[in-house]
């Protein structure tokens, strides 16, 4: 294991560990961070979380997978704002670990997941 380890984190395999991260995201933090939520007691409509890089849900994301076992509460993460070439070398924004995400949360509306920084180039990020 740690020489595959070593492997998977240079950036040319970036498009790889980002994959098996994003894998690790749908199998372990989001069910966790439910479950979590539910242990709590907590009863929220929406939960914002920020520990892991990745922005979520974006428009590709099957929704399901961002909510609670029972549809609620929906879950959303901030993503990154670090640009890692491990997970974003030869990637251009709109990308779950591109670093600017953020969550935009307005009076009367649902929260959203943005990139803030979707338009800056990775050249001028490095």
């Amino acid at each position: 294991m740690p020489l595959g380890t070593r492997r998977l984190l240079r950036p040319r395999m970036a498009r790889l560990t980002a994959s098996v991260l994003g894998a690790q995201m749908r199998l372990a933090s989001l069910p966790a961070l439910s479950h979590v939520v539910g242990r709590l007691g907590v009863d929220a409509e929406f939960v914002l979380f920020g520990h892991v890089h990745r922005l979520g849900p974006l428009p590709a994301d099957l929704e399901p997978r961002w909510r609670g076992p029972q549809g609620r509460p929906r879950i959303l993460n901030t993503g990154s704002w670090v640009y890692e070439p491990l997970l974003v070398h030869n990637a251009t924004a709109p990308h779950p670990y591109w670093p600017g995400g953020a969550v935009i949360l307005e009076a009367n509306r649902a929260p959203r997941t943005v990139g803030l920084l979707d338009a800056v180039p990775a050249g001028a990020m490095r």
